[in-house]
């Protein structure tokens, strides 16, 4: 992630990248593991909190594009991918960023897919079909009687 990083243009999502921002979004996505208090902290940035508040908004976009990016090139764990998607799903700046991590969601859970998972237990299927075949049976002799009967009262 830190080469991608460090390749994005100076503007990039309609923010412009500083070297201290680009400094911030290394440690924000590496050693800090996506907290932003830690981040600045570890940038040696007094009242780190307030800090790290202030980058996350102001880089908010850039953010969620580079979340975005890392779940594409695999750069996460499948647990901390689900993790991002699930909270890029939910509150992503844009809808299309939205709908992108939902579609990445519902992909993993496997909810757009014509695959039916059955498990059938083969001797109460065999009873049942018993069953049905001779409630057919039954009705078909049913009918008949009932055919027989009827042409019978029509002589």
């Amino acid at each position: 992630m830190t080469e991608y990083i460090a390749g994005l243009a100076s503007t990039t999502a309609g923010v412009r990248l500083t070297p201290k921002r680009r400094q911030f979004l290394t440690l924000y996505f590496g050693e800090a593991r996506q907290n932003p208090t830690e981040a600045c902290k570890l940038m040696g940035i007094p009242r780190a909190d307030v800090a790290g508040s202030h980058y996350k908004v102001a880089l908010a976009k850039v953010i969620e594009e580079l979340q975005l990016k890392s779940l594409e090139v695999g750069l996460l764990s499948a647990q901390e991918a689900m993790r991002q998607i699930s909270w890029l799903a939910l509150h992503a700046s844009s809808e299309s960023n939205q709908l992108r991590a939902l579609e990445l969601v519902i992909k993993v859970h496997g909810l757009l897919t014509d695959k039916v998972s059955l498990t059938l237990d083969r001797k109460q299927l065999e009873q049942d079909m018993a069953n049905v075949m001779a409630n057919l049976k039954q009705d078909v002799g049913d009918a008949r009687l009932v055919g027989s009967q009827s042409h019978q009262d029509e002589r």
